[in-house]
């Protein structure tokens, strides 16, 4: 690593560099906040100022309630529609024993007279169910 070697004979333009550089970095006098802020001038003084937005939390919070209850929060007004599909219950066991068994004669390849017999007795015992719903 080369190092600067102080002994040197430095040109007039090095020589002048120097001296500004030491002008900068030990200035003659100090300077006072008043001479410097009065150099600046005010477009740098405001520059520098924070901007102050308090108004703007209070215009935030009042946006993001407004999206809660609006957007996000789910809408508690909507009734849940009732299941129109009938509900099995205990004693609809043998009406789904007899849906498998229909299923299980067309996979088969059952005789159209067996598959007309599961169908009347499917048709009697969901009459049957239907009756006991309606009388309860």
């Amino acid at each position: 690593m080369k190092q600067h070697p102080t002994k040197r004979k430095l040109s007039a333009t090095e020589q002048l560099l120097e001296q500004r550089l030491q002008a900068m970095a030990k200035p003659e006098h100090a300077v006072e906040w008043r001479e410097l802020s009065v150099k600046l001038g005010p477009a740098q003084q405001t520059a520098h100022k924070p901007r102050r937005l308090f108004w703007l939390t209070p215009a935030v919070a009042v946006a993001a309630a407004v999206a809660w209850l609006v957007v996000i929060q789910p809408q508690t007004t909507q009734q849940p529609q009732p299941n129109t599909s009938p509900m099995l219950l205990a004693g609809n066991y043998s009406l789904d024993t007899l849906d498998q068994q229909l299923q299980r004669a067309y996979l088969e390849g059952a005789d159209a007279s067996e598959i007309d017999a599961l169908w009347q007795r499917r048709a009697v015992l969901t009459a049957t169910s239907t009756a006991k719903e309606t009388s309860s």
